[in-house]
């Protein structure tokens, strides 16, 4: 019964970073040309990465989720560190990126409770 919620609580998680994605991914294509090879080529890399390590989370053992977990916890800082810098530097409006941050923190938040039931 535990196993069947975590499964379908993964599928939720790996489905709303999906949705998130497909946003982003729309967003950076916006970038200007020199920022969307630089910058926006970093956010790409590193969004690529962390749906990889929700996959990886999902099937890893107990008891390597909590490392994981760490990495994993990493990489969405320096993705919000990525975000923020886009919207200092005026790629991204207000709004887009009040937006990321919301999802961004409820994916981590998500990923958190998955790992610890």
């Amino acid at each position: 019964m535990v196993q069947n919620r975590r499964k379908i609580h993964h599928l939720e998680v790996r489905q709303k970073y999906q949705d998130f994605l497909k946003w982003l991914f729309n967003k950076i294509s916006r970038f200007p040309k020199t920022q969307k090879f630089i910058l926006g080529e970093e956010i790409g890399r590193l969004s690529l990465e962390i749906l990889k390590d929700l996959i990886f989370i999902q099937y890893d053992s107990k008891s390597g989720q909590e490392e994981n977990l760490k990495q994993f916890n990493l990489k969405l800082e320096n993705f919000r560190a990525l975000m923020s810098l886009a919207h200092e530097i005026k790629l991204m409006g207000r709004q887009g990126f009040l937006f990321q941050e919301q999802k961004v923190d409820e994916i981590g938040r998500m990923v958190y409770g998955l790992v610890k039931v």
